[in-house]
């Protein structure tokens, strides 16, 4: 729990026009809920991380799990479909 309050407070801090500046905190956001199950809640930090950002394609391929465990087969099809262009699988 302080872990998630630190990282909230550090994506609260480094928020400009209402984007998070610090992509690794709201990833790691979504990584916590994640490992909680909680897939929903998951899936909105990790839709905030951008796919050029450090972590994006991490993020991404959670992004896709996350929506698949939450019963949006289509929304994780598209998102897994995204990752084949950078990380081909041959």
């Amino acid at each position: 729990e302080d872990r998630l309050k630190l990282l909230q407070r550090a994506i609260q801090e480094s928020t400009q026009q209402g984007q998070p500046r610090f992509p690794q905190a709201v990833y790691e956001m979504g990584i916590a809920y994640y490992r909680d199950k909680q897939y929903s809640d998951a899936l909105k930090w990790f839709e905030q991380v951008g796919v050029n950002d450090s972590r994006g394609l991490e993020a991404r391929f959670y992004l896709g799990v996350c929506q698949f465990q939450s019963g949006g087969i289509d929304a994780a099809d598209k998102s897994f479909s995204e990752l084949l262009t950078p990380m081909p699988l041959y």
